[in-house]
């Protein structure tokens, strides 16, 4: 074979090659697609006809004199059904192929956990900020938000909790810290699980631990800045 005949040969496998890289990946899109829409309509159609029957409840037991604790936790289950239509929606975002929430969005996750939940938190942050890898930054933002559902979940009433994230210049740590607050019946968490979150953090890279304080709970998760293939060179 001529080297100009092996030239066009191997020009052609590479068109294949191309060609069926970009069926491939339609196929996925498409199957994403397909799956996008159908967690959208099963969630928002459950979670939203969710809230709608709490407030219906929430009204019935402040009309008919329940205990204003009963109230509050009606209410308070009202609004993390509207939270996790917010995160059905995020996680429809996801599988479109939309930006994974990272770590840009915890100042709005912060007031999101205080309006939804009455929760006291607040963010702290040190050192110079670095774009993080998609997975590092999702991993933050997840057991951020793990953590301030399981604080509004088991700390109750009066409880705070200190956000404190830190950038280092080969990793970026984040502490969740929380105090005070009389615990209240238990309610559903953010669905991520600190457990699950610890595993996909370790597949990152990263690690998480959690645990009892003397005054609460602590949840404090370290991922790096690069990917582990770019670390290992």
């Amino acid at each position: 074979m001529s080297r100009e005949a092996h030239t066009q040969a191997e020009a052609l496998l590479a068109e294949e090659a191309a060609a069926r890289a970009a069926r491939e990946q339609a196929a996925v899109l498409a199957e994403r697609g397909r799956l996008a829409r159908e967690l959208h309509d099963v969630l928002a159609h459950t979670l939203s006809g969710l809230a709608v029957q709490l407030e219906g409840a929430r009204l019935l037991a402040d009309k008919t004199g329940a205990d204003e604790r009963l109230v509050a936790q009606i209410g308070t289950a009202q609004r993390l059904a509207r939270d996790g239509m917010v995160s059905a929606r995020g996680a429809v975002a996801t599988l479109r192929g939309d930006a994974l929430p990272g770590v840009g969005q915890l100042p709005e996750l912060i007031t999101q956990a205080r309006l939804g939940t009455g929760l006291a938190a607040r963010l702290v942050v040190s050192g110079e900020p670095r774009t993080l890898p998609p997975e590092s930054g999702l991993a933050v933002y997840r057991t951020v938000q793990e953590a301030l559902t399981n604080t509004a979940k088991y700390a109750g009433s009066g409880a705070q909790a200190t956000v404190t994230l830190t950038w280092a210049s080969d990793r970026v740590s984040v502490e969740i810290l929380d105090t005070g607050g009389v615990p209240s019946t238990a309610l559903p968490s953010g669905g991520f699980g600190l457990t699950g979150l610890a595993e996909r953090a370790e597949l990152a890279g990263g690690h998480l631990d959690a645990g009892p304080t003397p005054d609460g709970w602590r949840v404090h998760l370290v991922m790096p800045t690069r990917l582990p293939e770019e670390i290992s060179r």
